[in-house]
């Protein structure tokens, strides 16, 4: 049975036999150009697999096997200068490119995209974020998706065996509002 968003991804990645696979989860709503002075929503269907082809062919190039997009849509985060990150997790939008890197099944909740960014980065290096576009998700708000499986008991217990399982190259910052990952894997 598939129970759990890893087990899902994973089933995905074993049956999809397309050499690059874009997955989008069904609480991301839109996509928006963070480049100019106020972020712009990107709705034309053709711009938006133009973009992410052209981070799935970047990625290609750079010899990354992880894509993605920011997944913030607050200009204040987005940094021109460094437009794209290579340090930096994806989950709600991922691009994988080949199979070389497995999702951890046990996991059920929350840390099945952590865990997979944290095994992209130790096996190449990089993933490759392109910061200039942001996807935006409506999280934790409502019935569907991984509803079924998530509680804040289940989401602390995955905490803690992604710290135990990856140590110093992961931690957590609970905000008020948000909660932060971050990725310790060095350069």
């Amino acid at each position: 049975s598939i129970v759990g968003m890893a087990v899902k991804r994973q089933w995905i990645l074993d049956n999809v036999k397309d050499e690059i696979l874009f997955q989008i989860d069904d609480d991301v709503i839109n996509l928006f150009d963070n480049t100019g002075l106020r972020s712009v929503k990107i709705t034309d269907p053709d711009n938006l697999m133009a973009i992410i082809e052209r981070a799935a062919i970047a990625c290609n190039d750079a010899g990354a096997k992880q894509f993605g997009f920011s997944a913030s849509t607050r200009l204040m985060w987005y940094k021109p200068q460094t437009p794209i990150s290579l340090r930096h997790q994806c989950g709600a939008i991922c691009g994988v490119i080949g199979r070389t890197v497995s999702y951890d099944t046990s996991i059920k909740c929350r840390g099945e995209d952590i865990d997979f960014c944290l095994s992209n980065l130790l096996r190449h290096k990089i993933i490759w974020i392109d910061t200039r576009y942001s996807f935006n998700a409506r999280r934790w708000g409502g019935d569907g998706g991984n509803d079924v499986n998530r509680s804040a008991a289940r989401e602390i217990e995955e905490k803690k065996y992604l710290k135990s399982k990856w140590g110093k190259y992961v931690s957590f910052e609970d905000g008020k509002k948000v909660n932060f990952v971050k990725l310790n894997i060095p350069k």
